[in-house]
């Protein structure tokens, strides 16, 4: 049987330092504990349950997005994205509203 260690608590300064001298090394290295099967197991089971559950992502709004490339003059970029984060929109949104008034405004 094993003997009890004593309690960090109970003891003496001399007593710690032994007993904690291998912490003190940089290069220690814990080692590595699998955790009881019942706990692991009760773990893959939320967390199969949890991917099982989730919807199948972003919800899609109208057709869905697509993403295009379109080149705009640096300076011109700078003001749109100021005039974007002054509104506490994305940039993508920005020009996404700007084509909708167009196209309104032309119907």
């Amino acid at each position: 049987m094993k003997a009890r260690k004593k309690p960090y608590q109970e003891m003496t300064a001399k007593e710690l330092a032994a007993t904690t001298r291998a912490f003190d090394d940089p290069s220690y290295q814990p080692p590595a504990v699998d955790p009881p099967a019942a706990l692991k197991a009760r773990h893959d089971r939320i967390l199969a349950r949890a991917k099982r559950d989730r919807g199948p992502g972003r919800p899609r709004v109208g057709k869905g997005s697509k993403n295009v490339m379109i080149a705009l003059e640096q300076g011109f970029l700078e003001q749109v994205d100021a005039y974007a984060k002054g509104r506490r929109m994305s940039r993508s949104a920005l020009i996404a509203e700007a084509l909708r008034r167009m196209l309104v405004s032309a119907a």
